[in-house]
Parts: C-alpha cells; structure tokens; sequence
C-alpha cells in the first residue's frame, strides 16, 4: 500500500505568516514568564502544569505555523485563448488559496531539468482543465505523464504526494496508467455548461475523498444541480469496466449520465495512491459569476467547494517537501504575475498568460 499517514501540518497562508509569529511569541513570553513566577514556589506546582502544557502546545504550533504546502498547477499553451505562449486559469490558484496553500504555475516546454528541481519542491500537483486536442502527444500531455510518473515514484518511496484532475486533467489522468498510453474517451451530448448532481457508487462511502464529508453536503451535492460541467468528451462507464488497467488503477466515486444516455464517470480516486479526478470543476463552484453558469449562492454551495479545496491541501499537507528558501518560494508563487481579463464567455474568466521564458530560477543547491 503506497498512501502514507498523515503527518500533521498547520497550512498558513504566507500573507500572514508575520501575524502568526507575533502572536505565537505573545503567548510564548506571556505563559513562560506566569510559568516562572509560578515555579518560585513549589505550592503552586499543579497550576503550572498547565502553562507548561500550553507552551508545549505553542511551541509545536509556532513551528508548524511556517508551515505552507504549496500546490503546482500545469500551465497549457492553447490557441484563441488571448494568449501566444501559455495560461492558466486564475480560479485554480484560487481554489488552491481557499485551502490555504500557495498555488505556483508549472510551466511547460522547458528541460526536464526544470520539472526534475521543481516537482520535489511541491507539495502536490493540479491538472486543470482546458481544450486540449491531444491527451497523448501534446506539450501538457508530456509534462503530464513525467510529473505523474514522478509522483508515483515519490509515493513509492514513502513521500505522500497528490495529484488532482479537473475536466481535462481527469480526462489526461485516464490515460496515464495506461501502457501503452491511450485516449479512451467518447463524445458527450449536453455537458457544456450545466450543472448536474453526482450519482455515487457504492463505493464512495468509504472513499479516501468522501467519506469525511459531511452527511448533508454530501446528500446535497447528490440531489442538487451543483456540479459545473464544461466538456464534450468522457470516458464512459463501458470502457472504464471493460479496460482492466483502469480497473486496477482506479475506483469510480460517482458516475453522471450525458442528454443520449451514455453513463460516464465523473468522480475517481487511484487505489494506492493519493490521485483524484473529476470530469466536473469544483473550483467554479464558487468563483464563475457569469452567463448563469453559476449555482445558487447558498452556505451549502460554498460549503462543498471549500470541502475539496480543503481537501486537496490537507492531503498536500502530508509530505513536508519544501522550497530551498522563503525567497525562492515566493518568486514561483502565481501572485508575482498580472491577470488577464478574456471578456466573460463563462467558461474562462480571468486567466494567467505567461511565456515560457517567464519561469523564474531555482536557489543554487545548499
């Protein structure tokens, strides 16, 4: 079994790094010096168990408060996207930043050197979603199947890595374990932008990515028209059962069903690894305000996209990979570049567009 334990984390954004230390150095100074006072006499004894407990417990928050996993989210250089080189989208750093993690652009054709320093730097890795034609042979496609190679090598080797897919990076992920590497999907009717509840398998109960939610979210997000699907190929229930590889590798969560009746699956996670898909986009649930595409604004809405986004950070939280420095950290975070606005069609709001030769460069090794 590959899925590691979890170890304990407390995920801080950096913004408020400095916050957290004043405070945790107010509690630090204040109990030790009550603790102090209290030790001159020895009447006093059970009270100070107390404080000691306290800074016990401050001093193991202190340390794992500079704590902040960070997540990679694949670049892709698509044509009509208001962009020459390559973009993501800004909902997916955004989704990431809900969790609490710190999102950085990965991005494709560069050397395989640059995938090599950075992936060991993360925390874990997004695949989002987009209009690619290839699956197999496309830039994506190639840095794809090298990270996805190189997290299953890290899990091998004991380090909990995530890899999560969104859309396009859940249809990517149907082909990764595949040898020889394949497109398997099948054209879908009528799930370009619209929502749609999850239909769970039996076996989402006691799922890795299920079975902490909330009973009434859950229930929620199976009998509501929440899930936001933007895409016109799946991969349906047929080929998953009858392609032994994807069998072995996968389990279905959740399965839907396109306007001409073809099942797909819609939710997945991998056996013995930390890997999740899903053909559906939890992160606009609550960040796509546009074209009536978004869901109703409730507590239960907004509640359900922060359980995923939680999710995926507190899996991230799992391994303490880390970047050689706090500056060479926060010269690969997303925030150091501008947005771009692409005129509101829904789908793609605002979006990072960036050039390859915009990939910063790693602290020298130490």
């Amino acid at each position: 079994m590959r899925l590691s334990k979890t170890r304990s984390h407390i995920p801080n954004s950096s913004c408020y790094s400095g916050y957290w230390k004043l405070f945790w150095e107010l509690l630090l100074t204040q109990h030790l010096f009550i603790a102090t006072e209290n030790w001159k006499s020895m009447a006093k004894l059970r009270r100070n168990w107390s404080h000691v407990l306290i800074i016990s417990l401050a001093l193991m928050e202190y340390s794992s408060a500079k704590f902040q996993p960070i997540i990679g989210v694949m670049m892709q250089n698509i044509n009509g996207m208001h962009c020459n080189d390559q973009y993501a989208m800004t909902n997916y750093q955004s989704f990431i930043a809900q969790g609490g993690a710190g999102a950085v652009p990965i991005f494709v054709d560069q050397p395989d050197s640059y995938y090599e320093q950075l992936i060991p730097r993360l925390n874990g890795v997004l695949l989002p979603g987009g209009g690619l034609d290839n699956l197999v042979t496309s830039p994506f496609a190639n840095v794809s199947k090298l990270v996805f190679d190189m997290a299953m090598k890290m899990n091998d080797g004991g380090v909990h890595f995530p890899v999560w897919g969104t859309c396009q990076g859940f249809e990517e992920m149907t082909t990764l374990p595949l040898k020889p590497q394949q497109d398997l999907l099948s054209n879908c009717s009528g799930t370009e932008g619209v929502l749609l509840p999850l239909n769970y398998t039996a076996a989402a109960k006691t799922s890795r990515l299920f079975k902490d939610m909330l009973p009434s979210l859950k229930d929620t997000l199976g009998k509501a028209k929440i899930t936001p699907n933007f895409h016109n190929l799946c991969l349906s229930t047929k080929t998953f059962r009858e392609t032994q590889q994807l069998n072995d590798f996968y389990t279905v969560l959740s399965t839907n069903v396109d306007v001409k009746g073809l099942e797909f699956v819609s939710t997945m996670e991998a056996k013995e690894y930390p890997f999740y898909a899903t053909q559906w986009h939890p992160e606009k649930i609550n960040y796509n305000f546009v074209n009536g595409l978004n869901n109703d604004p409730t507590f239960s809405t907004a509640m359900i996209a922060q359980y995923f986004g939680n999710f995926l950070v507190q899996e991230a939280n799992k391994n303490s990979n880390s970047f050689h420095s706090d500056d060479e950290a926060a010269r690969f975070l997303f925030n150091n570049y501008p947005t771009q606005f692409t005129g509101g069609n829904g789908a793609y709001l605002d979006i990072y567009c960036l050039k390859k030769t915009d990939a910063p460069k790693f602290d020298r090794n130490m």
